[in-house]
């Protein structure tokens, strides 16, 4: 999935990976923000919304491969244990582990992404899905250095829930870029799960702008 030129999964992963990603996000979480985010976002919100995209912008290459290795999971679990320290105790834990989160690698146009397939939303709407894509093109002659992999930029995506409309079938759902272009989800003619469907919204975007 990621060019062969991309740097492979630490093998002392998880514990050096993500020390000084965590020790960097504790020192940018001041009083004020930690206080923010445990009264106004939940535990979804505050993985997809906030740390999800920070750790992809850290190191989009080593992220991919890792999310599409075995160790996948241990790294989506260190980053839900972080979460749930950030959110107020009185809201409880995570309602839900990384086993419950499906990691699926994909080719995204040209392309590799992964795509986050969360656990459904409540009646309250929010983040069902996420894209995360590093913009390396997998058909370039020749292939891509190691260190333009390192440099790619990334994209990342959102599958958003509307709260208006979570309690009718079918719910209302769109795609979200970071930065803040909505995208209508796309159809899926064999009726796919949602997570296609965020996986073609974000190509088909991807073939029309790069």
């Amino acid at each position: 999935m990621i060019p062969p030129s991309a740097p492979e999964p630490d093998p002392e992963f998880p514990s050096d990976y993500v020390a000084e990603f965590f020790k960097g996000l504790d020192q940018a979480v001041t009083p004020r923000s930690v206080s923010l985010l445990s009264t106004i976002a939940d535990h979804r919100n505050v993985l997809t919304r906030s740390v999800l995209p920070r750790l992809l912008e850290q190191g989009g290459a080593r992220m991919l491969n890792t999310l599409a290795s075995p160790r996948g999971p241990i790294l989506l679990q260190q980053v839900l244990d972080w979460v749930n320290r950030q959110v107020d105790p009185r809201h409880g834990p995570c309602p839900f582990d990384a086993q419950a989160i499906a990691i699926h690698p994909v080719r995204l146009g040209r392309y590799p992404g992964v795509i986050l397939q969360l656990p459904p939303p409540g009646a309250e709407g929010g983040v069902d899905g996420v894209a995360l894509v590093l913009e390396v093109d997998l058909d370039a002659q020749p292939p891509p250095t190691q260190e333009q992999v390192e440099q790619a930029p990334t994209l990342y995506a959102t599958l958003e829930v509307s709260p208006a409309f979570a309690q009718k079938s079918p719910a209302e759902r769109f795609v979200w870029l970071k930065g803040g272009e909505r995208l209508e989800l796309a159809a899926d003619p064999d009726s796919g799960p949602n997570w296609c469907r965020l996986a073609k919204t974000v190509a088909d975007w991807l073939r029309e702008t790069r």
